[in-house]
């Protein structure tokens, strides 16, 4: 019976050679490499590539435990790891896709909310957000080794008509990799976490030179050259460079880099430079002298885009903060502040939620999930003791969510401004003024309920 079937997911722990070795961890039985350092890059590499090209926004790949009773998450991407904390581990005999999938062999696609209550309620409790789902196991011979698990935005036509094709396509190459490792195979240790690549044209850039000041000469490297626009003739000469920045900039320029060098300061400035459009746009400069001479090593940080993004934020009246994958601040404007009646300091690197005890209800920080597994804006209503009603829109993607905040008047005001959040209910009573009542119930809304009340 091929493993992974129903029948065996029992089966008995494995036979005494079956598995890795104990020893210095880099080779098992006849020397090759354990299998996870010899295929975990390959493995997470078509963990990314499929969820690309599935147009979907994350991906896990589950692996069968040393003991075969069990499927064990080793690799996510696009989905922190937290909001899945429930099904890191799952037995093959769970009434779950990624269990069926492996002891069936078939491929399963779940479009919504709806089919994924009635065909897996227990998925549908523990995760009870807008989004569709496919699996697939990872097969090769007669052996199965886990299964493939890929997340999309809710869309009324479900997954794409590819998906069924793409899935099956990529867990073939991960099983394909994994073969020659047959029994070994086994899901251990820490799930790898693969980075989803930024959105281009958003990235620092990082160049280098070194300033001979005696000389008056520099050594530039070729990133440099494409952040400050110099072509192959450049000639080397500290003059020519020079002639490219703000001519403000260059006399602070130069009595920085002779404190640094002779006085052994430390060298740290700011510069225009100008770009092939005839504007100016600032780069960071920070390096030291070597000892025992005149020169510096320079590093110049090109962060452009980041600043001018960040200084449109800034200029807003609305709110305006950023979360990572984890929930944790990582950005807030100076209006957001004001708002929320706290500092940057106070919030960055931490959830939120943990900072700002009128946010602490589990129903403020549910919609942040639901955000994240959704991948669909959302908003909600919250009330800054005394009385400042604040309404909150929260806009995902797999990197993290941005966040609105705007002042709401009294509650149910946000529904004339906020396109994310849901129409009010008709009110059975006068509306609260003060922040005594409750924070609204999460939404956890089928694609029917939903659109029943667009």
């Amino acid at each position: 019976m091929r493993q992974g079937e129903s029948g065996d997911q029992h089966g008995p722990p494995p036979t005494e050679g079956s598995g890795p070795t104990e020893g210095d961890g880099t080779v098992v039985g006849d020397g090759r490499p354990l299998w996870r350092s010899a295929v975990e890059r390959d493995l997470a590499d078509t963990l990314l590539r499929t969820v690309r090209g599935a147009s979907a926004y994350g991906g896990v790949l589950y692996l069968r435990s040393a003991d075969r009773r069990s499927l064990v998450v080793s690799a996510v991407v696009g989905v922190p790891l937290h909001l899945i904390s429930g099904f890191r581990r799952i037995p093959v005999a769970a009434p779950l896709p990624p269990a069926e999938a492996y002891r069936t062999g078939r491929t399963i696609l779940l479009g919504d909310a709806d089919e994924t209550m009635r065909r897996y309620p227990r998925l549908a409790v523990g995760l009870p957000y807008v989004y569709a789902t496919g699996y697939t196991p990872l097969i090769a011979g007669d052996r199965t080794f886990g299964a493939l698990a890929v997340l999309w935005p809710y869309d009324a036509g479900g997954p794409p008509t590819t998906a069924r094709r793409q899935l099956r396509s990529a867990a073939n190459r991960m099983a394909a990799a994994l073969a020659p490792y047959g029994d070994e195979v086994a899901a251990e240790g820490d799930p790898a976490v693969v980075p989803l690549p930024l959105a281009d044209g958003f990235g620092s850039r990082v160049g280098l030179f070194e300033w001979d000041l005696d000389g008056g000469r520099l050594t530039v490297d070729d990133e440099l050259r494409e952040i400050l626009g110099l072509d192959d003739a450049f000639d080397g000469r500290a003059a020519t460079l020079t002639e490219r920045l703000a001519p403000e900039d260059v006399p602070l320029l130069h009595d920085a880099a002779r404190r640094a060098a002779y006085q052994g300061e430390p060298f740290a400035r700011q510069v225009r430079v100008r770009d092939a459009r005839g504007g100016y746009r600032t780069v960071e400069l920070r390096g030291r002298a070597l000892a025992g001479s005149a020169t510096l090593v320079v590093a110049v940080l090109d962060t452009s885009a980041h600043t001018a993004a960040a200084a449109a934020v800034e200029r807003l009246r609305d709110g305006v903060f950023a979360l990572d994958a984890d929930g944790r601040v990582t950005y807030v404007n100076r209006s957001a502040e004001l708002l929320l009646e706290a500092g940057r300091a106070q919030l960055l690197a931490r959830h939120p939620w943990d900072v700002l005890p009128w946010l602490a209800d589990p129903a403020y920080e549910d919609r942040y999930r639901a955000a994240m597994l959704s991948q669909q804006p959302t908003a909600f209503l919250a009330c800054r003791p005394p009385d400042g009603w604040l309404a909150f829109s929260l806009y995902p993607d797999a990197h993290g969510l941005t966040g609105r905040i705007i002042p709401a008047g009294e509650p149910g005001g946000h529904h004339r401004t906020l396109p994310e959040a849901r129409p009010p209910p008709p009110p059975a009573s006068a509306p609260p003024t003060t922040c005594s009542s409750s924070p609204a119930p999460s939404p956890r809304r089928s694609p029917s309920a939903r659109s029943a009340t667009a």
